[in-house]
C-alpha cells in the first residue's frame, strides 16, 4: 500500500501510540505525561473505528466543566518526514460507498491513535468552563495519557435520552451507565446552541443520505436511503466540538499562537439566524452563504456564530486539525508554538491544493462524500414523478427507473426522465450517459458513476480505470468517468 516505503517509521509511531509513557521515556521526558482518570465517553456510529474526540462533562454552580479528550498523534508525529509529506498530500479521510480512504495509515488512525475504550492513548485535553447562559469561559489545555471508559453508539445514546425525556425506564443497552454524562451534555448543548443562535449561527437540520454498494461488477446495486436519525446525541456531539474549536481558537488569540482557522466572513441578515428544516428555506439562506475556507488570519465564522474558529477535533482524520493540535502540543512542551504565521501560510499554499482535490467542504462526522450519478435498477422506465431535490440527497418519487443521485450533479443530468430529458431511452437512461456506457472497455463494468471532481482527487482516490469524456453535450470537460471495476 502507500504506506510500505514508511513501514518502520509506521511500526515506531504505532508503539508509541499504545504506549505513551514508556515511548517518552525512551526519548528522556520521563514525567512528561500525566495522567487523566476522567471516565470520559465518545459517541459515534457503530462502524466509526477512528475515534478522535470524547468528552466528559459535570456540573459546576450553574454551568458546566467540559473536558473534551482529542487523539493525539501530533506527540510524536515527525513533520516534515516522508510519512508526513505522504499524509500531507492525502490531506483528509474520504468516506464513499466504495470504501473509505484514511488520511493516515489505518494502523494509526483506527488503531494506535484511535481513542479506542479501556486502551492507554495520549489524548489533548480541552477543559473549558461554561457558564449558565453558554457563554465560555476559561480554557485549559494540557497533554495527558488517558483510556476512555467507553465507546457509545449514537442509537444507544439516543435511546437513554428519548427514554429520559420522557421519563421512562431507560434501556438496557451500553450507554445507560453513563445517563448522567448523557443528560448533562445535552443540557450543555443546547444552551450552547442557543447561544449560538443569539449570536447569528445558521443551523441545517437535514438528514444524511446512506449510500450502499452491493456484488460486483455487472451485478452491482445499489441502495440509497436515510441513515438513522439521532438527532439529540448527534446535536450533543456537534456541540461539544463546535465549543472545543471556539475555545481553543481564543486561547490561541490569548497566547499568541499562530493557527489555521476556518473562516465564513459573510453578513448574513439576523432574521436568517436559527435552525432551518424544509428545503425552501435552506436553500434560500445557502444562496446568501460563501464556501469557508482556511486561512492564517482569524476571521468570523457566520454560519456557525462564531468570531473565530479553529479546527482541531478531527486529527486523524483531517490535515488542519493535525498541524492545529501540534502548534498546542508544541506550546505545551515548548512555551513556543512549531510554525510562526508567516510559515503556516507557506504550509497552507501546499496543503490547500490537496484539499481541494478531496472536494468542497468538510463535515464534523462521517458522512458518504462525492458526487454520484447510478444508472438505473431493472433497466424500467422513468416515471412522471416531480423530484425532491434537497443538498446531500436527491431522489425522484416517480418510479425504478428515476436516478438516484447524491449530491448536486451537471445540469444535464438534472433533468429526469419523463422531465423534458431529451434523448432518453425505454430503459429511462438518457442519451449521453448510454454512449458513455458503449465506449471502449465499458461493457459489463455495472452502473455508471460521474464524478464531477478533479484529475488528482479521482487518481488518489479511485485509482486506474479513468476516461475523459471531452465532447458529450452538457458534460464539463473535468468531469471524469469510472465504472465499479
Amino acid at each position: 500500500t502507500w504506506r510500505q516505503a514508511c513501514a518502520d517509521e509506521v511500526e515506531s509511531l504505532a508503539a508509541a501510540g499504545r504506549a505513551p509513557l514508556a515511548a517518552l521515556a525512551r526519548n528522556g521526558q520521563e514525567g512528561s505525561l500525566d495522567v487523566c482518570d476522567l471516565p470520559c465517553i465518545s459517541i459515534d456510529s457503530a462502524t466509526t473505528r477512528d475515534v478522535d474526540d470524547a468528552f466528559h462533562v459535570e456540573a459546576e454552580g450553574d454551568g458546566w466543566a467540559l473536558t473534551l479528550m482529542l487523539a493525539c498523534p501530533s506527540l510524536f508525529w515527525n513533520f516534515g518526514g516522508p510519512l508526513d509529506k505522504m499524509v500531507l498530500h492525502r490531506g483528509t479521510s474520504i468516506y464513499l460507498p466504495e470504501g473509505d480512504c484514511h488520511m493516515l495509515p489505518e494502523v494509526l488512525g483506527t488503531d494506535a491513535y484511535s481513542l479506542l475504550a479501556g486502551q492507554t492513548r495520549p489524548a489533548l485535553s480541552v477543559l473549558v468552563h461554561v457558564a449558565a447562559d453558554g457563554t465560555l469561559g476559561e480554557c485549559e489545555i494540557s497533554v495527558v495519557q488517558t483510556s476512555l471508559a467507553a465507546n457509545l453508539t449514537y442509537v444507544d445514546s439516543q435511546a437513554v435520552l428519548d427514554a429520559q425525556a420522557a421519563g421512562e425506564p431507560l434501556p438496557q443497552n451500553a450507554a445507560t451507565p453513563y445517563a448522567e454524562q448523557l443528560r448533562l451534555g445535552l443540557e450543555l448543548a443546547r444552551q450552547r446552541q442557543t447561544a449560538r443562535i443569539a449570536d447569528g449561527a445558521v443551523i441545517m437540520d437535514r438528514p444524511d443520505p446512506v449510500i450502499r454498494l452491493e456484488g460486483e461488477g455487472a451485478e452491482v446495486r445499489v441502495e440509497v436511503g436515510l441513515d438513522y436519525q439521532a438527532s439529540d446525541a448527534q446535536m450533543l456531539v456537534a456541540e461539544m466540538m463546535i465549543l472545543a474549536s471556539a475555545a481553543v481558537a481564543q486561547w490561541a488569540a490569548d497566547k499568541g499562537v499562530a493557527m489555521l482557522h476556518r473562516v465564513q466572513d459573510v453578513a448574513l441578515p439576523r432574521e436568517y439566524a436559527g435552525i432551518w428544516t424544509t428545503p425552501q428555506d435552506m436553500t434560500r439562506i445557502m444562496r446568501a452563504l460563501t464556501p469557508s475556507g482556511l486561512e492564517v488570519q482569524a476571521r468570523p465564522h457566520a454560519a456557525l456564530g462564531l468570531a473565530r474558529y479553529t479546527p482541531v477535533t478531527s486529527p486523524l482524520r483531517r490535515y488542519p486539525d493535525l498541524v492545529n493540535e501540534e502548534q498546542l502540543v508544541h506550546f505545551f512542551r515548548t512555551g513556543a508554538p512549531r510554525w510562526t504565521e508567516t510559515e503556516l501560510t507557506d504550509l497552507l499554499n501546499v496543503l490547500s491544493p490537496a484539499l481541494d482535490a478531496a472536494g468542497p467542504g468538510e463535515r464534523s462526522r462521517p458522512p458518504p462524500r462525492g458526487r454520484l450519478l447510478f444508472r438505473p435498477q431493472g433497466g424500467q422506465g422513468g416515471g412522471g414523478g416531480k423530484a425532491r431535490r434537497r443538498r446531500g440527497c436527491q431522489a425522484a418519487d416517480g418510479g425504478p427507473g428515476e436516478h438516484r443521485r447524491a449530491e448536486r450533479l451537471c445540469r444535464h443530468c438534472l433533468r429526469l426522465p419523463g422531465h423534458g430529458q431529451r434523448g432518453a431511452g425505454g430503459d429511462g437512461v438518457p442519451a449521453h450517459v448510454r454512449r458513455l456506457q458503449e465506449l471502449p472497455g465499458r461493457q459489463g463494468r455495472g452502473p455508471v458513476r460521474l464524478l464531477r471532481l478533479g484529475r488528482r482527487r479521482v487518481d488518489a482516490l479511485l485509482g486506474k480505470g479513468l476516461r475523459r469524456c471531452r465532447r458529450e453535450p452538457g458534460l464539463r470537460q473535468r468531469d471524469l468517468l469510472r465504472g465499479p471495476g
